[in-house]
C-alpha cells in the first residue's frame, strides 16, 4: 500500500517530497530520520535544518538532469549518479558520496551517452513530434 498523496499509478518518477507528506502513512521513507533523533538526541533547531537540508538534497538529486563534467562529481553524488542509480539499479548506491562506490567497485562514472534524454527526444523525432534540434513540433489539433 503507497502513499494516498502521490499513488504509483500517478507518478512516472520518483517523489523527493513524500517524507513530507502530512498523512502519517506516507512517512514510512522518514522513519530512519525520525528515529535517529533517539538514539543520537540533537537540538530541535538542528533537527529541522538537517531534515530541511535533506530534504533540498534529495529534490537534487531527483532532478533527473545528466549534467556532469564538474570537478567534484568525483567525491559527491550529483543528480547524474543518481538517474544512473535509477536506471541500472546496480551501480552508484551512495547517498552523498562516491568514495563507498567507488571502494566496493560499484561506482559508475556518468555520461553524456547514458543520458536517457537523449532516447527520449529520438523517440519523438521518429514520431514527428521533435525537429532535428530536438525542439518540440508544435502539433496543430483536427477540428472534430
Amino acid at each position: 500500500m503507497g502513499c494516498p498523496c502521490f499513488p504509483p499509478s500517478r507518478r512516472i518518477r520518483s517523489v523527493p517530497t513524500l517524507p513530507v507528506c502530512p498523512i502519517p502513512l506516507c512517512h514510512r521513507s522518514s522513519l530512519t530520520s525520525s528515529v535517529f533523533v533517539f538514539i543520537c538526541p540533537m537540538h530541535k533547531q538542528l533537527y529541522m535544518a538537517l531534515f530541511v537540508l535533506v530534504q533540498v538534497w534529495t529534490i537534487f538529486i531527483h532532478d533527473g538532469d545528466m549534467v556532469s563534467g564538474s570537478w567534484w562529481e568525483q567525491y559527491i553524488n550529483s543528480p547524474a549518479h543518481h538517474t544512473l542509480h535509477h536506471l541500472y539499479f546496480t551501480c552508484n548506491y551512495g547517498q552523498y558520496f562516491t568514495w563507498a562506490d567507488s571502494h566496493y567497485d560499484s561506482y559508475r562514472e556518468p555520461e553524456d551517452a547514458l543520458d536517457p534524454l537523449h532516447a527520449a527526444i529520438a523517440n519523438m523525432q521518429k514520431k514527428g513530434l521533435a525537429d532535428k534540434d530536438g525542439n518540440p513540433i508544435k502539433q496543430i489539433k483536427k477540428d472534430q
